[in-house]
């Protein structure tokens, strides 16, 4: 008897079972299939839904038209989708497996906050034969910021994805770009990205992507840079047991800045080692001039310049506990170099030149260390009145520095020898509110700075100094400070040993010595200070003077 009755009632709470079962199935098939059935159960969640229609199978599939969601408050989520199908069986939903699921033209508005996104939760999507997203829109804003990004004609296909095996994915869409409604940043164009993934989350695999930027501007104090059709394409892979990542190509280019060819590689665990090298080649000066003109003052926006050069980067560093770190290289170099004025009263060519820096940033001063070396060979220079030919000749320039990040603080050292005519040791240590520097060992030699830079000039401004020379050196030491008090500058400038002789008029000064003292202070408001009386002088002696047959 109570077998039959533990039968009995078995078979009701079955019975009971499947009928509540049907009534939830039914239910949910109600909800599914009610625009606003549908829209108060989602509200039960703080989500706003409505449609236009909704139509559902048993099995889940079925489609919607002109869906909407909103997502809770502070979210920043809205999704508007004028088509939504999905296809499926109930064999593959079992398996927490989606076959089909298309989105006509979407728009998607979608704010990111400050906080580190956490995506880990891409391990835990379902698997998914077919994931369509054609023709949407999407606008990204970012909290704290007026920055916005706008994606349009955004097409998604994602194909026998698994989180654990990766898929197939393909990706294209228009972008624009604003910094700020006052739009002093912008850009616009396309990318477009293939990719076979390896898995969900990190993104393993390897792939193609490509960015056109179509125009780019800043603007500034009313002044605008257009940059126009910047192309690049790389070449990646991510693999799975070293989390390297692998740039194996970058090449493109734009009509500015040349022809673009780089490779990087990065190992995202420990202290993320990194390295890169990015090299520029065929930079047309003219281009990038004009590139620039708009942002110069006006008496220089009518130049023009020419020359051809190259800029090459090797860097490689870590990233450790949000610390940056980085060794390298950057070099550029240039050719065929020169600039005119409108009135080729000021001009330069055929100037060729190089400059090597290497850099060292990193620990807690974060500091930027770096040395260099740069040359200038060669090219003739006009001034209005100075006209001077340097071809074979060569400017080099040594430095040795550090910058302190935090204070904004410059330390330097550096050599210079120019052309041979002058050569001097510079120092400098400060920040744009005060600042020390130092001029110290120059030596000018006379006889160059006449011959090479004074020759034309000399000539120009009296026929009588046709053919002038000098001999001997000239010696320039200074200090030179910006403080509170103003813009100082002490120092001392000596003749040794020097001789001028004017051709043309019989004429030269013998044994000319000179020891000049320097004394320059002028106020913050740029008014010059009266030298103390109790300054020292300087002093001139010349032990001979000739002129004809006459000899003093």
């Amino acid at each position: 008897m109570r077998a039959f009755l533990s039968s009995r009632w078995l078979k009701k709470i079955l019975v009971a079972a499947g009928i509540l079962a049907v009534l939830c199935c039914a239910l949910v098939l109600a909800v599914l299939n009610s625009p606003l059935a549908l829209g108060s159960f989602a509200g039960l969640f703080g989500y706003d839904v409505t449609a236009e229609s909704v139509s559902f199978s048993p099995f889940l599939s079925g489609s919607a038209k002109n869906l909407r969601i909103s997502g809770p408050e502070g979210s920043g989520l809205a999704l508007i989708c004028d088509t939504v199908t999905a296809n499926n069986s109930l064999n593959l939903l079992l398996k927490g497996h989606i076959d089909t699921l298309i989105l006509e033209k979407p728009k998607l508005a979608f704010r990111i906050g400050k906080k580190k996104t956490d995506l880990t939760f891409l391990n835990k999507l379902p698997n998914v034969t077919l994931l369509d997203i054609r023709n949407a829109e999407a606008v990204l804003s970012f909290e704290g910021s007026e920055q916005n990004v706008t994606l349009r004609n955004f097409n998604f296909t994602l194909k026998n994805f698994s989180p654990s095996r990766g898929g197939d994915l393909l990706l294209e869409s228009l972008f624009s770009f604003a910094e700020s409604p006052r739009r002093q940043i912008t850009a616009a164009g396309s990318f477009k990205a293939a990719l076979k993934l390896a898995g969900a989350y990190p993104p393993y695999g390897t792939g193609t992507a490509e960015l056109l930027v179509d125009e780019g501007t800043y603007a500034l104090e009313g002044k605008r840079i257009a940059l126009q059709k910047l192309q690049l394409k790389t070449d990646l892979a991510f693999d799975k047991k070293t989390d390297t990542l692998t740039v194996r190509s970058i090449t493109g280019g734009s009509k500015q800045f040349g022809s673009i060819h780089g490779t990087a590689k990065a190992v995202l665990r420990g202290s993320t080692p990194w390295s890169a090298s990015i090299a520029v080649s065929s930079i047309d000066f003219a281009e990038v001039f004009t590139l620039a003109r708009p942002a110069l003052p006006e008496e220089y926006a009518s130049w023009t310049m020419q020359g051809k050069g190259a800029v090459e980067t090797n860097l490689n560093g870590t990233y450790a506990k949000e610390r940056l770190s980085l060794n390298g290289t950057l070099s550029f170099s240039f050719s065929k170099g020169g600039f005119s004025s409108p009135d080729a009263a000021k001009a330069a060519q055929d100037v060729s030149g190089k400059v090597i820096l290497r850099l060292q940033y990193g620990g807690e001063a974060e500091k930027l260390a770096f040395t260099g070396r740069s040359e200038l060979a060669g090219g003739e220079f006009l001034w209005e009145k100075l006209y001077s030919n340097l071809a074979g000749r060569n400017a080099a320039l040594t430095l040795d520095g550090s910058f302190f990040l935090p204070q904004k603080r410059l330390q330097l050292a550096a050599q210079a020898d120019f052309f041979g005519i002058a050569t001097s040791s510079l120092t400098f240590e400060g920040t744009s509110l005060g600042w020390k520097a130092g001029i110290t060992d120059t030596v000018i030699r006379n006889d160059l700075v006449v011959s090479l830079l004074l020759k034309d000039f000399l000539e120009y401004a009296s026929p009588v100094l046709k053919g002038a020379s000098a001999t001997g050196t000239t010696a320039l030491s200074a200090a030179l400070e910006r403080s509170a008090a103003g813009t100082a500058v002490r120092g001392m400038l000596t003749m040794t040993d020097t001789s001028l002789h004017a051709p043309e008029r019989s004429a030269s000064i013998d044994s000319l010595s000179a020891a000049i003292p320097i004394w320059l202070l002028i106020t913050p408001d740029g008014k010059p200070v009266k030298r103390p009386d109790q300054f020292e002088n300087g002093a001139v002696s010349i032990s001979g003077f000739r002129k004809g047959k006459l000899h003093i």
